[in-house]
């Protein structure tokens, strides 16, 4: 069946809310914006599981994070703040920490990637001595 074909069932099924039919189509397509349309389609109708097999097909890191915080999902969470790590999506990878209370993993994203001004405010929001801000003082105004 050509694309064109398959673009307009999708779009049919969706409009319908057939998620079964819509689910078949984009595993057939083979398509990062069906399996993305298909996982909004499931996170509106409740069906998670559904909606979290087609965010990761879709590698769509932003709504796997909606889902796994608004399910209160922390192995998924988990993953998803190691898979950011490694893709260098720092602002999920930071968040996630910080929603898992892995507080040495967000010190440590927060200086990789930010300034260190912001990465001081980490510290200082958490039961950290403060011995770590003054490192990471130190580090940002060198003498």
């Amino acid at each position: 069946m050509p694309w064109n074909q398959k673009r307009d069932r999708l779009d049919l099924a969706i409009e319908l809310g057939r998620l079964d039919a819509a689910l078949e189509i984009a595993k057939s397509a083979k398509r990062a914006t069906c399996w993305k349309q298909v996982g909004d389609l499931a996170l509106m109708t409740g069906h998670f599981d559904v909606a979290e097999q087609c965010f990761t097909e879709a590698k769509d890191l932003s709504s796997l994070f909606l889902l796994y915080t608004a399910t209160s999902n922390r192995e998924g969470l988990a993953k998803l703040q190691s898979h950011s790590e490694k893709s260098g999506e720092m602002n999920l990878n930071f968040l996630s920490s910080f929603l898992l209370v892995s507080q040495a993993k967000t010190h440590t994203c927060r200086m990789t990637k930010s300034p260190a001004s912001s990465a001081s405010l980490t510290p200082r929001r958490s039961p950290r001595p403060p011995s770590s801000v003054w490192h990471i003082v130190r580090r940002s105004c060198p003498r």
